[in-house]
């Protein structure tokens, strides 16, 4: 997180959201380069656990498969309509009675997951209010993903950016903790 306040406050960006995606996606609330508050989401164990543990798995692709926005798109959608069980469910209907690649239905099964996420950190930012910023920033796949779905579902006024930063954001953030006075 410091790495990425520092980034931040280079850029003149002091309140925002920083999303991290992992196996426990963690979202930090910042305001004026202070963590307000958390939101923590099991995102990559649930993602494993479907892909590993259930009949789902043998539906989609084993290997990194190509973002496709519509796809992720219509796992999004799925989940608004029907909730996050059947929209799960239904990731192995379209193996069965679509014409669809297991590339694809991975690209559903991200979306419904992803999608589930980005609700709830949209929904803490409108409760939080003075939040127009979302950082978005780790492994590649995933923070493109969670781009397309806080661009299809923020309202207008939010910036979202996309960090690859060029240096690891964690020794960034230990050189300013090693600045700080008492360290």
């Amino acid at each position: 997180i410091f790495g990425v306040n520092k980034w931040a406050i280079m850029n003149k960006i002091y309140n925002y959201a920083l999303v991290l995606p992992g196996s426990h996606t963690q979202t930090a609330f910042v305001k004026n380069g202070t963590v307000n508050d958390l939101f923590s989401c099991i995102s990559g164990e649930l993602f494993d656990a479907i892909t590993k543990h259930t009949f789902i798995g043998a539906s989609v692709c084993e290997n990194d498969c190509q973002i496709n926005v519509n796809e992720v798109g219509m796992g999004a959608r799925l989940l608004e309509k029907y909730g996050l069980n059947r929209a799960l469910y239904l990731v192995r209907t379209l193996e069965i009675f679509s014409d669809t690649s297991a590339s694809e239905r991975m690209n559903v099964l991200e979306g419904i997951i992803h999608a589930d996420i980005v609700k709830g950190v949209l929904a803490k930012l409108d409760e939080l209010k003075d939040i127009t910023n979302i950082i978005i920033y780790g492994n590649t796949t995933q923070a493109s993903i969670l781009e397309i779905l806080f661009e299809m579902y923020a309202r207008k006024g939010y910036n979202i950016f996309v960090l690859d930063l060029p240096v690891q954001a964690s020794v960034m953030g230990v050189c300013e903790l090693d600045k700080r006075e008492g360290v």
